[in-house]
C-alpha cells in the first residue's frame, strides 16, 4: 500500500501529497528535526518518571510535582521567544534552544541513586527554556516554507515527522534502557561472590534489618538475599538511565552540526535577490 501510495503521488499530475516538494530544499532536514525534537523530549518524559518510580517508589501523582517544572517555565519563554524571532535568524534560536535541552542532558547525566524529584530541579529548568526556544524557532522556520498549493503536503510532512520522532524514539529509549541494565546488572553481578566477607557482611545487615518481620531465619536470609539482588538492579538501572541522558545529549550534538546545511527559505531568498 505504501509503494502504490508513493507511485500514485509521483505520476499524478495533481498529487494530494506531493512528495517532490516534501523532498526539496530544507524539507527533508525540518522533517528530521521535528523528529528529533520529539526524539529528544524523552529524557523527561520516559528516562525521569521511570528513574523515579524504579528506583525511588515515587507514585504517579509524585511524579507529576516534579514533572510540572518542565512545563510551567514555557508560558513565560514562549512568548519572549516569538518575540526575538522577529528580529533574529531563527535557525540561531533554533540551534540555542537545542544546544540547551543538549546541557539539561548532560546535567542529568550526573545522576546517582540518592537523587530524588528536587534534584531534576536545574536540569528541568534549562530544558524548559531549550524546548522552547527549539520548538518555536523549530516551527516559525519550518513556515517560512509554507507554500499555499503545497500545505496538505507540508501539514503530513509535519505531523509524519511528529508522530515517528515519538513512535522511534519510545522503542529506542526503551530498548536501550532495558539492555544496558541488563549489561550493568550482569557486570555488577561479577562482583557478588558467595562467601566473600563483604556479600556475607551485607546478608547479615539486610537478615537483621528485616528479622523483626520474618518467620524465622530462613526466611530473614531468603529476604535478605532478594533485597541484594534488588539493590544490584536498581544500581545497574541508575547507570542504564545515566546512558540515556548521555546518549540524547550526543545525539542533540549530532542535530547541531546538521543545522549547519539548513538554506535560506524561499522568501529569505527572494528578498535577497531583490537587494541585488
Amino acid at each position: 500500500m505504501l509503494a502504490a501510495f508513493v507511485i500514485h503521488e509521483l505520476s499524478h499530475p495533481r498529487p494530494w501529497i506531493n512528495l517532490r516538494f516534501a523532498v526539496n530544499g530544507n524539507m527533508p532536514l525540518l522533517l528530521l528535526f521535528i523528529s528529533f525534537f520529539r526524539f529528544v523530549l524523552l529524557s523527561t518524559s520516559y528516562i525521569i518518571p521511570q528513574y523515579l518510580t524504579t528506583v525511588q517508589n515515587y507514585r504517579a501523582m509524585e511524579i507529576g510535582g516534579v514533572l510540572k517544572w518542565i512545563a510551567l517555565p514555557q508560558f513565560l519563554t514562549a512568548p519572549v521567544v516569538a518575540t526575538i524571532l522577529r528580529f533574529v535568524d531563527a535557525r540561531f534560536i533554533m540551534a540555542l534552544g537545542f544546544a540547551l535541552v543538549g546541557c539539561a542532558c548532560f546535567m542529568a547525566g550526573q545522576l546517582t541513586h540518592d537523587w530524588v524529584g528536587v534534584d531534576f530541579l536545574p536540569s528541568q529548568l534549562v530544558q524548559a527554556v531549550g524546548q522552547s526556544f527549539a520548538l518555536t524557532s523549530l516551527v516559525w522556520f519550518a513556515l517560512k516554507h509554507l507554500q499555499p498549493t503545497e500545505i496538505f503536503t507540508f501539514g503530513a510532512v509535519l505531523q509524519t515527522g511528529r508522530l515517528f520522532g515519538a513512535q522511534l524514539g519510545t522503542a529506542f529509549v526503551q530498548t536501550f534502557v532495558r539492555t544496558r541494565e541488563q549489561t550493568y546488572s550482569n557486570l555488577i553481578g561479577l562482583h557478588i561472590n558467595a562467601g566473600s566477607l563483604l556479600t556475607d557482611q551485607r546478608l547479615d545487615d539486610y537478615a537483621q534489618a528485616v528479622a523483626g518481620r520474618s518467620v524465622g531465619q530462613p526466611e530473614a536470609a531468603a529476604r535478605a538475599t532478594a533485597l541484594l539482588a534488588r539493590s544490584v538492579q536498581n544500581q545497574a538501572y541508575v547507570l542504564a538511565y545515566i546512558d540515556g541522558f548521555m546518549i540524547l545529549g550526543f545525539a542533540v550534538i549530532g542535530a547541531l552540526l546538521l543545522m549547519l546545511l539548513l538554506r535560506d527559505p524561499p522568501a529569505n531568498i527572494e528578498q535577497t535577490a531583490a537587494r541585488k
